[in-house]
């Protein structure tokens, strides 16, 4: 389901029945077309988006993705108060064939999460800065 479609009356998640309670995120606009799975029990929450990939400037050759503002914006929300060092989020993410763990890391100057895509991943997809990626990020954390 497209997050355009996704109710937004506080009747709860459309994916739910009964309807729950948790539709707090759900309210946060979001640009379509991303994704996203509610967090009822079981299940975890989400994230498919195409972004760049693209080198970060300072001294070492790090490559990330920007996590798109909206979606960045849903992650700070449900993690406030329970991030780890330097306020990163653990997460799940696929790109392509390749599944791996990490963490994303808020960036002060566009407000968005970054997320670092290690070496072994660009080669096994044959992604480069520039290149665009289709992003699976799940949050592998979730408070209580």
């Amino acid at each position: 389901m497209v997050a355009s479609e996704e109710k937004r009356t506080g009747e709860g998640c459309p994916r739910c029945d009964p309807p729950c309670n948790h539709d707090r995120a759900a309210r946060i606009p979001r640009a379509a077309p991303v994704a996203r799975r509610c967090n009822t029990v079981g299940m975890p929450v989400a994230f498919d988006f195409d972004a760049a990939l693209f080198e970060w400037s300072g001294n070492a050759a790090w490559h990330f993705v920007a996590v798109p503002e909206p979606i960045s914006d849903e992650i700070a929300a449900r993690m406030e108060g329970f991030t780890r060092g330097f306020g990163s989020v653990r997460v799940k993410v696929r790109i392509g064939g390749t599944e791996w763990a990490t963490s994303v890391f808020p960036d002060s100057t566009t407000g968005c999460y970054l997320l670092p895509v290690k070496k072994a991943v660009r080669q096994a997809e044959g992604l480069a800065a520039g290149s665009t990626a289709r992003v699976h990020l799940e949050l592998a954390d979730m408070r209580p």
